[in-house]
């Protein structure tokens, strides 16, 4: 228990509205190193990328569907999607050296080193069939507002799925006042998306509870 109390911890404090993008890509850096955040994070102390991939699975059945992985760090959701026959896949993430080690593991056919932020990406409109992204919504990562563009690099009936810890959703100083929930509930009224799931998981990370949402783009 003691052990997954720190690893908590660490983990908390890459979550905070007091970090500079500068700040937030230093620490990914640094954990990356040596292949240290891979052997912290495996599957079972950190289960985001495996329900992230089965969002993915269970809403979009083309296995030939081409996906961008946002905050994609070293790969770990893409290794879960490519268990279950998705190989066309991008990754798109703020830090140079996650996206190294990723791609030595040949996971990706494109690598994007890019914050995805309110406006700006640099993907042309409806590129992609569907995005996911395990990990990546918090204090200092990606905003509320950047689900726009989300929703903007996904053609229309394409699939978003968002695997987060369930607790930042009102605990998480950027997302106060369930300020990421009232975006998705206002891009849904402005028929931007459509909510198709919502779901509390188990053992998100470190024994914490996730919540998955998936959402279809208009």
């Amino acid at each position: 228990m003691e052990k997954f109390e720190n690893m908590n911890a660490k983990i908390c404090d890459l979550y905070k509205p007091t970090l500079s993008q500068d700040d937030v890509l230093n620490a990914y850096g640094k954990w990356s190193e040596g292949g240290k955040y891979d052997k912290e994070l495996p599957l079972g102390v950190y289960n985001g990328p495996r329900y992230a991939a089965e969002a993915v699975n269970m809403y979009i059945p083309n296995k030939d569907a081409r996906i961008i992985d946002v905050a994609a760090g070293t790969g770990k959701v893409a290794e879960e999607l490519q268990k279950l026959g998705f190989m066309n896949l991008d990754a798109l993430d703020p830090s140079t050296r996650m996206l190294k080690i990723a791609r030595e593991k040949q996971l990706y056919k494109n690598h994007i080193p890019a914050f995805i932020l309110e406006t700006g990406t640099p993907i042309l409109d409806d590129e992609y069939d569907g995005l996911v992204t395990s990990g990546g919504m918090g204090d200092g990562h990606i905003p509320p507002k950047a689900m726009h563009e989300m929703a903007r690099v996904v053609k229309p009936g394409g699939v978003i799925c968002l695997v987060m810890r369930e607790e930042f959703l009102t605990s998480a100083e950027s997302y106060k006042s369930n300020a990421l929930e009232h975006e998705m509930l206002d891009m849904e009224k402005r028929k931007i998306w459509i909510q198709i799931a919502r779901n509390v998981v188990q053992g998100y990370v470190v024994n914490r509870t996730g919540v998955v949402f998936a959402f279809k783009v208009l």
